[in-house]
């Protein structure tokens, strides 16, 4: 039995609180500079203090930041010069991948303001290059940059649409509020311009609720999903939706947005036949105060408003007379329910005059959209009716064929819709098993951390007996079976989870030395069984390219699988290893453990194969 010993008990508590200044310095790192002490001050100051950070992550954030607040004020490249050319010299003397990604990125920022995309689009890879080069860095800034590049190169650019996504997977992982709120307005853009309004309004509504989580207003959100209920038909919802908002889309109405969001108010109020409104509204807004361009949206709303009144009045002005000639092919399609009623407006002539002329226009009338085509061919037909019947047939037979292949296209559009949501709500479920996995990790660490502290106890006190010991021991060690077999399950996590439990285990590295250097001063009846115990808190490192080794194994030793089924080279990584593993007879809970993902995601996976590769409806049970 071991002896109490008043003398021991004080040594112990003082080795306690030393351990205890350990841990805490460990979990805390002094930041001696932020980014609000030098936001403000010149270039030269802030590059003398940023100079005193020694640390990788920190002095390049610094730099970036510097840049991003400096840029939002001046467009001079001269301004923003000394502070770029040091974030590169500093990149290349320390070989930085930090500083290196940060300068990439900033200088692709810089040739998208200028419109120069080749330039932008090469600085933007050279920043995927660094990706891999340090844990630190963040991919999330560069995918939205390696996005913006394709965008703004094609609006409906399949790249943007790639690149945004995997950034927006990543931001619902970390649970960052503002790239959550970024991704969605790009993505939900794209969806839009891509004529998927559903897809569209369902990524602006989590945006707008990261918004507001963050507490911030975003009107731009507001008028975008007050848009897509427009462009659905479904004009009751638009208007619901912005009474429910009016308060932010009103809120300044003198800037170029707030004139955006009224004047969509107006034209809202016109398909609801709430014309008086809609001139109230009007009132608002003059042509003077209008920015150039919003003149085609205020055009529409203004001459609408015109055309309900019986009042021509305007197509005497020379300056509307050649506005609205000019925008023609985007006001005709828009006012198509007012011009075809006055086809014989002696006021309107000049207007259908040039219509025609657009129309014979072979390369001008090809760039506008089918939808557009097809309303400027009904106009002429109306136009034409009483002068000349054939003419006015040959072009109603036109309209009619153009408007059968816009069903076509929007009939392809609706099952694109259909399967984006699909696939979309896989991936957030996806997310949230990842989520409640991150969790599971995070309870476990917490575990870990509390049963070195109940050691630390066992040692300072240095009471009791063997047999309490061992007693207390044997609890231990079932508590770490259980864990283990939490590992195990644990293997699917990403490089990120691993990065995460690793840093906790190195934070708490010098604990466990203190720890032992205790032990060289326990009695030698105890040190075996402690030193057994801490040999059962080691935890292995977690190699994140071991779980779909499997499958890659099976992949690579048979390379023929599609002579065998036709279309599976065209299979993403994931649909292949599914492939593989279910032909191997894993079942889907086996296929699940191995990728890391959900069973039922695997299900789905298997649901998709069925109908890409023609596979029998019993295949895998």
């Amino acid at each position: 039995m071991l002896k109490f010993n008043p003398l021991n008990i004080i040594s112990y508590l003082r080795t306690f609180v030393i351990l205890s200044f350990v841990f805490l310095a460990s979990c805390e790192h002094s930041e001696n500079i932020t980014f609000e002490t030098i936001a403000k001050l010149p270039t030269d100051s802030a590059i003398a203090e940023i100079e005193k950070e020694h640390d990788e992550v920190r002095w390049a954030y610094f730099c970036s930041q510097y840049l991003s607040n400096l840029a939002a004020k001046t467009e001079k490249d001269s301004l923003l010069a000394p502070m770029l050319n040091y974030l590169r010299q500093r990149s290349i003397k320390e070989n930085s991948a930090c500083g290196f990604n940060a300068y990439y990125r900033f200088k692709s920022y810089k040739f998208i303001t200028k419109g120069q995309l080749d330039s932008s689009l090469k600085y933007a890879y050279s920043a995927m290059s660094t990706l891999d080069k340090h844990d630190s860095i963040d991919p999330l800034h560069t995918y939205h940059i390696m996005g913006m590049v394709y965008f703004y190169k094609d609006e409906k650019s399949d790249s943007a649409k790639y690149y945004w996504s995997k950034g927006y997977q990543l931001a619902e992982i970390a649970k960052d509020k503002h790239m959550i709120m970024l991704f969605g307005t790009n993505l939900g853009t794209y969806y839009y311009n891509n004529g998927n309004y559903r897809n569209a309004r369902n990524l602006f509504m989590r945006a707008k609720k990261a918004c507001f989580d963050m507490k911030r207003d975003n009107g731009i959100l507001l008028n975008n999903i007050v848009s897509t209920f427009v462009d659905e038909g479904d004009f009751e919802e638009a208007d619901k939706f912005w009474q429910q908002n009016e308060k932010i889309l009103t809120a300044d109405l003198k800037v170029y947005r707030g004139q955006l969001y009224l004047i969509n108010r107006i034209n809202l109020l016109q398909m609801l036949n709430r014309h008086r409104e809609a001139e109230d509204k009007l009132k608002m807004l003059s042509v003077d105060s209008v920015n150039p361009g919003l003149f085609i949206h205020y055009a529409r709303v203004y001459l609408d408003n015109k055309i309900n009144k019986n009042d021509f009045t305007f197509a005497n002005d020379s300056f509307w007379r050649n506005t609205f000639i000019s925008n023609i092919p985007y006001l005709a399609s828009n006012l198509q329910r007012e011009l075809i009623p006055n086809v014989k407006r002696p006021e309107l002539t000049f207007v259908f005059n040039k219509i025609i002329q657009l129309v014979k226009d072979s390369a001008k009338f090809q760039s506008l959209s089918i939808k557009h085509q097809a309303s400027l061919c009904e106009l002429v037909a109306n136009h034409l009716i009483d002068k000349d019947v054939l003419a006015s047939s040959k072009y109603f037979k036109k309209a009619l064929k153009l408007t059968s292949n816009a069903r076509i296209e929007e009939n392809k559009t609706q099952q694109k819709v259909i399967d984006e949501l699909n696939q979309l709500e896989e991936t957030f479920q996806e997310i949230k098993n990842r989520e409640d996995i991150i969790e599971e990790n995070k309870k476990t660490q917490h575990a870990l951390i509390v049963a070195l502290i109940l050691i630390s106890i066992i040692l300072i006190l240095g009471i009791g007996t063997t047999r309490s010991y061992l007693k207390l021991k044997n609890i231990e060690k079932a508590k770490l079976e259980s864990e283990q077999e939490s590992l195990i399950r644990e293997q699917a996590l990403n490089n990120r989870i691993v990065e995460y439990s690793k840093s906790i285990i190195e934070r708490n590295s010098r604990l466990r030395n203190e720890i032992s250097s205790v032990i060289s001063t326990a009695p030698n009846s105890l040190k075996t069984s402690i030193n057994q115990v801490l040999k059962d808190f080691q935890i292995n490192s977690i190699n994140p390219e071991e779980n779909p080794t499997i499958a890659k194994q099976l992949l690579k030793e048979n390379d023929n699988w599609n002579d065998q089924y036709p279309g599976f080279d065209k299979l993403n990584k994931t649909e292949q290893r599914v492939f593989v593993l279910t032909m191997e007879s894993y079942r889907p809970k086996d296929v699940a453990t191995v990728l890391g993902v959900s069973t039922q995601y695997v299900r789905n996976v298997k649901s998709r194969l069925k109908s890409k590769l023609n596979l029998d409806q019993n295949w895998g049970a």
